[in-house]
């Protein structure tokens, strides 16, 4: 994995206020209401501050009142997404900790915690990115959907297939075309993990076929993979006609 060195986070120590003055900021109550403003601090205990406008007063959410709280995206989280995105992998471990005990109130620990947990999925260590998951998903926003992806991930590198059954079920009944293809791709791998392989390639094609080309793209390309590899070893022909397949 090549080192991502221009990766340079802006990580001062964690203080026990973080304010993040912001063009669009606000508090999802538990009643769904939600609540902007221009600025939003987390205390340490979780406590949001939500300054209503630039004189206007500032309101206050204990944990237990409100869902989530949310900021624009902080610059040290954009670090973190291309230092994953471009396989810096050392560099997301070492720093995501960090980011996420400082943007877990503000709408981001999910995001943070989800590419961790991934690192640790890429390096099949299965058992730490459940943790990872497990932690983001104390502090869901508005990234639950990749927390479950990764968690089923985590479940089927520990075999444990039972635990991963009603995700999938749920996923596949999902309106989002992404979540029900990978849905599909799952149960594929739990068909290959059991040894029954011609039932793994129904699976994926159901992920490459029933998907149209510019939805789920990622998922449908990992399903045709999939289905040109079992075929090979299959000795099957076809796996040729699924190479070629956009």
């Amino acid at each position: 994995m090549r080192e991502y060195r221009r990766f340079i986070p802006v990580l001062a120590a964690v203080a026990a206020l973080n304010v993040q003055a912001a063009r669009d900021c606000y508090v999802v109550r538990r009643s769904g209401q939600k609540v902007r403003g221009e600025a939003l601090a987390a205390e340490s205990d979780g406590t949001l501050q939500l300054k209503l406008g630039s004189s206007g007063p500032v309101q206050t959410f204990k944990p237990g009142t409100y869902l989530y709280g949310y900021i624009p995206k902080p610059k040290a989280v954009s670090d973190l997404e291309r230092a994953f995105e471009g396989g810096s992998y050392d560099d997301v471990v070492k720093y995501a900790p960090a980011i996420f005990e400082k943007y877990k109130y503000l709408g981001w620990g999910d995001h943070v915690s989800y590419m961790e947990g991934m690192v640790y999925i890429d390096r099949k260590n299965y058992t730490q990115a459940q943790q990872a998951f497990e932690r983001g998903s104390r502090f869901q926003a508005g990234h639950g959907e990749e927390l479950v992806k990764g968690m089923v991930l985590a479940l089927l590198g520990q075999k444990k297939i039972d635990e991963v059954q009603p995700m999938l079920e749920r996923m596949m009944k999902a309106p989002d075309a992404d979540a029900a293809a990978f849905a599909f791709n799952a149960r594929g791998r739990i068909l290959v993990q059991q040894g029954r392989k011609k039932e793994a390639v129904l699976e994926f094609l159901k992920a490459l076929l029933l998907f149209r080309p510019g939805t789920a793209e990622r998922e449908r390309e990992d399903a045709r993979k999939q289905v040109v590899a079992l075929l090979e070893e299959l000795k099957d022909p076809r796996w040729k006609e699924f190479e070629k397949l956009e």
